[in-house]
């Protein structure tokens, strides 16, 4: 898997979301969060500013969806709201499926600190 491409949301705001499992980093793109004024964090690191974020994050699943929060770098990207980097496939450990995100089996959901599953209504 190198990238695949979904609609979820970040706090609440639909957002364009890419997992590209080469990508370190998670990330939040510098345009969608100044349009929708999400809160950020500045810290001075040897002279120079990094801006990091931390929200929800939803993204579709096999019948559901899967919610997450972890920290964001603040980036500027023109493809993505969102990039969920290797760091959130550690995390959140997602079984991927035909360009999507299969249902987690419990005994995941059971291990993970950062995530939750809720079934469709």
């Amino acid at each position: 898997m190198s990238r695949i491409c979904l609609s979820g949301t970040y706090a609440d705001f639909p957002a364009k979301i890419f997992i590209y499992s080469t990508k370190p980093n998670s990330t939040l793109s510098t345009q969608f969060s100044c349009a929708h004024n999400v809160p950020r964090d500045v810290t001075s690191i040897r002279g120079v500013a990094h801006v990091t974020c931390s929200g929800p994050v939803v993204v579709p699943t096999e019948g559901g969806w899967f919610h997450s929060c972890l920290p964001f770098q603040i980036v500027y990207s023109s493809q993505a709201d969102v990039l969920l980097g290797a760091d959130w496939i550690a995390a959140c450990q997602p079984d991927f499926v035909h360009g999507g995100i299969r249902r987690p089996l419990q005994i995941t959901l059971d291990r993970l600190l950062t995530g939750q599953w809720q079934q469709e209504r």
